[in-house]
């Protein structure tokens, strides 16, 4: 595990302007909506945090269309030497989260180190709700000093195109603070299990990514009682032997998780070394299944 040597606080509160195209993209079958936003230097050798507000979104939002309706993201970081993404064996940590209305406490969207890679969307009828003002914040930790570039893509609906919705959340199945743990390098692997109960109303369950450190095998989340597997990210690693991401669960598959329903959450880690501050952890989106929004606009 990489130890961090010193922290740095990058905070740029102002609002971003960058040119935006409409891009054709067949993982989401419609119009893509990107932009680039110029980081500038990340130092190695610490954590940097960067706050950035009001970024650029598709269309703005208006007394008659007050929320942006995400369907899909998607974030790459990109190397401005290169042109190319950022080689993942050169990030100690990256993390991304999407907040909205000027709260920087609860983020309705969020990308981690082990799940950065991979876009979050949701199946017909089931969208984020943002509201403005939309603000990122990105936490990087990096190998190299590298001139760095995120860009973010994005699939939104106007809401008054789809008046009848299922809002989702985010969820994590462990508090974060509560999800790190040490292994005994005694060789083998190493099992910890988390508990949980759902405690909503009946609630379909989308986009599920495994969050977990380097030497993780995989994440299974299954029932508590009867053991049902609902998702069973792998470590995905290179050639060399480094963490590239967690596989995701599913595409456009909708689970259900009932009220009072208990589940467990395995995580199965390489044991042959001594690790100090893993994570296990599944972050997913849910909308309660029984209650669809009807929005209406002036």
């Amino acid at each position: 595990m990489n130890i961090l040597l010193s922290t740095l606080l990058v905070v740029l509160f102002a609002s971003i302007c960058a040119s935006s195209t409409l891009l054709a993209d067949s993982n989401y079958g419609a119009s893509v909506w990107n932009n680039t936003i110029d980081l500038g230097l990340i130092n190695a050798g610490g954590l940097v945090k960067i706050k950035l507000a009001n970024i650029a979104i598709p269309y703005p939002i208006t007394t008659s269309s007050p929320v942006l309706l995400i369907e899909a993201m998607h974030v790459v970081l990109i190397n401005q030497t290169s042109q190319q993404p950022i080689n993942r064996d050169a990030v100690i940590m990256s993390n991304l989260q999407v907040f909205t209305q000027g709260d920087l406490v609860l983020p309705i969207m969020t990308f981690d180190t082990s799940n950065f890679v991979n876009p979050n969307w949701f199946p017909s009828g089931y969208l984020l709700e943002a509201r403005d003002p939309i603000n990122l914040v990105i936490n990087l930790d990096l190998l190299e000093d590298t001139e760095v570039s995120l860009v973010y893509y994005m699939n939104c609906i106007v809401p008054s195109t789809e008046p009848n919705y299922f809002p989702l959340s985010l969820y994590y199945s462990v508090a974060p603070k509560n999800s790190r743990f040490s292994t005994t390098g005694t060789g083998g692997f190493y099992t910890k299990t988390f508990m949980f109960n759902w405690k909503w109303a009946d609630s379909a369950i989308m986009s599920i990514q495994g969050v977990a450190s380097p030497g993780i095998q995989s994440l299974i989340l299954a029932d508590y009682n009867t053991n049902q597997v609902y998702c069973k990210s792998v470590g995905l690693y290179d050639q060399s032997g480094h963490l590239q991401s967690m596989a995701p669960c599913m595409s456009n598959t909708v689970l259900t998780f009932r009220q009072s329903q208990q589940f467990k959450l395995s995580a199965l880690y390489d044991n042959s070394e001594a690790l100090v501050s893993v994570q296990a952890n599944m972050l997913f989106y849910y909308g309660l299944s029984n209650e669809t929004f009807t929005a209406t606009f002036n």
